[in-house]
């Protein structure tokens, strides 16, 4: 991922600079796993906490910087704190809207060594990332609705070839959006690639797209930060939606939830079916080709009865000449396991190299079992 920072900072992969992020910070992209790669970080002055100041010393906008203020509401006996995430240029409505939401009677800003001690990041170096796990966390809307944009590797070779295109202008549809990320390549995945795409605030894209947000909905993903949270989460998840939408305490949910396991069960419901299915068509094929052997091995002994009996005649016993026809009738079907098996490798290994998103695996046990498979067709039928 590469990030577009307007001035003179150069940004990071978080990940490999452990020496400027706080431990809270720290933990919570541990937690993130693979998107922890998406987050980015820049080495400033500490002493320059102050927002003018630090767009003065490195040439950022303040239209183009934003703030993560922390914001204390009470209750009574009762402080709760949120986070408020605004550009540099607008103030946060800490009594109005953040105090409603908070179900507060009054709210101010934390003081800066509460806030410091709390989130266990510097004053001026409070993000949203790694905030204690209560906390709400407010976005402006004008966050949501900026006029950027981040292209996928594809479109950065199509229209950027030769140059970087980090702050470059690009149009969607007729609009002029600033490029300010570029995603990593990930390759064609069974005929598609994610390559291929431009991403945008949501704010932005339901202002620009409003007909696809009404005709293909919104979907949203939750992360818990601990597996065996799961079913809290979705339940809170559930909860607000269910508030958001107004849907009425005696209807059933407008919308759809899906976990983890959900998914992981319906694919093994599919991957299950689907087993059957073959398991249901090797069968039959099987006995066709357990017929096949029969009826081959049955010509073979109304032809060689000549031959039989010659045999008989110099000596020879009932299970030498059983044993003989058997040995044919083994051969015959352990030669066509081979061939099934060599096509079997075959395929997996030419899917493997045209979707190398679809790993493909032959363990041992399943050709040793395929040609026993076979063998055991041949003494089946053959005998």
């Amino acid at each position: 991922m590469n990030w577009a920072v307007l001035g003179t900072l150069t940004a990071v992969p978080a990940l490999d600079r452990p020496d400027l992020l706080a431990k809270p910070v720290a933990l919570a992209l541990e937690q993130l796993g693979a998107d922890a790669a998406l987050v980015g970080v820049a080495e400033i002055d500490p002493a320059l906490a102050d927002t003018a100041e630090f767009c003065a010393a490195y040439g950022s906008p303040m239209d183009g910087s934003a703030n993560c203020v922390v914001v204390a509401g009470r209750r009574g006996e009762d402080t709760r704190y949120a986070a408020c995430l605004v550009l540099a240029t607008t103030r946060a409505d800490v009594n109005g809207l953040v105090r409603k939401r908070l179900n507060a009677r009054k709210a101010s800003f934390a003081p800066m060594d509460d806030a410091v001690a709390i989130t266990g990041m510097e004053y001026g170096g409070i993000t949203p990332v790694g905030l204690p796990p209560d906390w709400r966390l407010f976005v402006d809307e004008s966050l949501t609705s900026a006029p950027v944009v981040i292209v996928g590797a594809d479109v950065k070779d199509a229209i950027f070839p030769h140059e970087d295109p980090l702050n470059k202008e690009i149009t969607v549809q007729g609009l002029r959006y600033r490029v300010v990320g570029v995603l990593a390549r990930k390759g064609e995945q069974f005929g598609w690639s994610p390559d291929n795409k431009v991403v945008l605030p949501y704010g932005t894209f339901a202002r620009q797209f409003p007909y696809r947000v009404l005709e293909d909905g919104v979907g949203i993903s939750v992360v818990p930060r601990r597996s065996e949270d799961l079913r809290l989460v979705v339940d809170k998840c559930v909860s607000i939606l269910r508030a958001r939408r107004k849907v009425p305490f005696n209807k059933p949910n407008d919308f759809a939830v899906s976990t983890p396991d959900q998914l992981i069960s319906q694919f093994r419901q599919i991957t299950g079916g689907i087993t059957g299915a073959m398991v249901f068509i090797a069968g039959l094929s099987l006995l066709i080709g357990g017929v096949g052997v029969m009826n081959i091995m049955l010509v073979s002994v109304t032809e060689r009865t000549r031959e039989i009996g010659v045999r008989k005649a110099l000596g020879a016993f009932r299970r030498d000449i059983v044993g003989q026809f058997l040995t044919e009738a083994v051969t015959l079907s352990s030669v066509g396991g081979v061939i099934g098996v060599a096509i079997g490798i075959g395929i997996a290994a030419m899917v493997k190299a045209l979707v190398p998103a679809l790993p493909t695996n032959i363990p041992l046990w399943s050709p040793i079992v395929g040609l026993a498979v076979s063998m055991g067709v041949g003494i089946f039928f053959g005998a």
